[in-house]
């Protein structure tokens, strides 16, 4: 299994009530971008009510097409989907089939920091991070945020492997 997409966006909706709206209005958007599909829906592990999971383990998932999974904690929102990272790395069209995804979330809550799913920060949403918490972290372990998506990729005939993360500008 390889490395997949993962964005991370600061969540302004930090009440069960308030992901609830968030989720409608993004099955409205998502829905007018794919001709119809709704699909996204509550993804709950532990329990079968979404509000009681999202009180008893401060988080709650929704699910929706092609493998999008999107988790919410009251500051963070973490969206994976099962695009290849090195796919959204060096394949143009892709890139921006992800990026016009991520660019409805980021019409609610703003702008997504890409990175991809090795670097494990799934944890800090489901750890009660804040988004400056991920800011910080990032900046400690990797310097600056790369200026284009492409600069991450780091490629030669024998192997390829990734650096640092991007902060996009879709709003």
């Amino acid at each position: 299994m390889g490395v997949k997409f993962t964005a991370l966006f600061e969540n302004k909706y930090s009440t069960f009530e308030k992901v609830e709206y968030l989720k409608k209005q993004l099955k409205l958007e998502w829905s007018k971008k794919r001709s119809g599909d709704d699909s996204l829906d509550w993804l709950t592990i532990y329990c079968d009510d979404p509000k009681e999971h999202f009180e008893k383990y401060g988080h709650v998932g929704l699910m929706g097409l092609n493998g999008m999974v999107v988790n919410i904690s009251p500051n963070l929102i973490e969206m994976q989907n099962e695009v290849d990272w090195f796919s959204f790395l060096k394949f143009f069209d892709t890139r921006e089939e992800v990026r016009a995804d991520c660019s409805v979330l980021a019409g609610f809550v703003g702008n997504p920091i890409y990175l991809p799913d090795s670097y494990t920060y799934s944890s800090f949403v489901f750890e009660g991070n804040t988004f400056d918490d991920v800011l910080s972290s990032l900046n400690n372990k990797y310097g600056e945020p790369v200026k284009d998506i492409s600069c991450m990729l780091i490629q030669n005939e024998l192997y390829w492997e990734t650096t640092g993360y991007f902060i996009d500008s879709l709003i």
